[in-house]
């Protein structure tokens, strides 16, 4: 889950998931727990949130463990931010770590203004992404047109 006023949908989501007795692993952001708590996912997910690359003893190198073994990767939400990382190869926290080295399936839920949707470089990313990852939807014009 990466940071956004959309993250608390997140927590939804994975109850639903677990409901449906998916496993779940979350990975939040640094930026996500500024949004949602890293308890919160804890206690709801099939195992507890990770939020840093390097700080498990247990699992010394976390992006390849979650990575090989993930089904398929949910990111939700994905900001515009978290895209342009992934997009760009840069793998600077967990959660981008392993999305670099997972061969699972990956489903982007972009969550950004519809500002930001229509923006060139936004654009030029997100399309450079329709083969390397499955979008669930796409940045929608507010209800008061911004």
């Amino acid at each position: 889950m990466a940071g956004g006023i959309a993250a608390y949908k997140s927590v939804e989501l994975l109850r639903l998931l677990r409901d449906a007795n998916y496993y779940v692993a979350p990975i939040l952001t640094p930026d996500a727990t500024r949004f949602v708590g890293e308890l919160t996912f804890s206690a709801l997910a099939s195992e507890p949130a990770r939020t840093k690359l390097f700080a498990d003893p247990t699992t010394p190198i976390p992006h390849t463990y979650l990575g090989q073994h993930a089904d398929l990767i949910v990111v939700a939400p994905a900001t515009a931010h978290l895209i342009a990382r992934y997009a760009t190869g840069l793998a600077d926290d967990l959660l981008c770590a392993t999305l670099l080295a997972t061969k699972a399936p990956v489903l982007l839920c972009p969550r950004c203004t519809p500002r930001c949707g229509r923006n060139l470089p936004y654009k030029r990313i997100s399309r450079r992404y329709d083969t390397a990852a499955s979008w669930c939807s796409s940045p929608r014009r507010s209800p008061r047109g911004r």
